[in-house]
């Protein structure tokens, strides 16, 4: 929004010659993301005009996190920063680990700052790594991805087995050339982390 106030001493003869004109720029407020809000640091949401440099932010209700540009900045030319990128309220994101192997549950596109994986693994599995990851401002998860590994696995007298069960669990235990592999419950296809003897 372009306004211009004039400052006029033409008195009687309304000769606009000499007259000066302080025009200024400022911006029109805008609608934040479904499910979200924005936050006005120093004014009341009554105000309809923002002056050049005011910078708004956009919040979430609820569990939701910003997908996109979180804040943005009035303009010299009356527009707003990064209005080319969509900003949205999103649930956060989740990757839960099975047997080793990830699977993804994410907002559709890329994740973006904000965005947070938790992991965990299926029971009889022990996750090793933090069980959260965040995506920073650079792109990239602030922790890496953690593994899902067997339960202990102990060697008795040459032979696998896992401590203090019955005989039937043992046949989830496969040893190939002289090293102890515990295959799950899961699948019986999918072999996981092993211990030599």
């Amino acid at each position: 929004t372009n306004v211009t106030t004039m400052f006029c001493d033409c008195a009687k003869t309304l000769n606009f010659g000499g007259c000066q004109t302080d025009s200024y720029i400022s911006c029109a407020i805008i609608r934040p993301p479904r499910d979200g809000g924005i936050r006005y640091r120093g004014l009341t949401q009554d105000v309809q005009i923002l002056p050049v440099d005011y910078e708004i932010e956009y919040i979430c209700r609820g569990n939701r996190v910003i997908v996109g540009p979180k804040v943005r900045k009035c303009l010299p030319n009356g527009t707003w920063t990064d209005m080319t990128q969509h900003s949205s309220c999103r649930e956060y994101s989740s990757l839960y680990l099975y047997s080793g192997m990830g699977m993804r549950r994410l907002p559709p596109g890329p994740p973006v700052e904000g965005s947070v994986l938790h992991y965990r693994c299926h029971s009889g599995f022990i996750l090793e790594g933090r069980n959260v990851s965040h995506c920073t401002k650079l792109g990239k998860w602030d922790a890496p991805k953690p593994i899902c590994l067997c339960e202990r696995i102990s060697i008795h007298e040459g032979k696998c087995g896992i401590p203090d069960t019955d005989a039937d669990a043992s046949a989830d235990i496969r040893k190939i050339d002289g090293t102890c592999y515990h295959t799950g419950r899961i699948s019986p296809t999918s072999c996981c982390t092993h211990w030599s003897i």
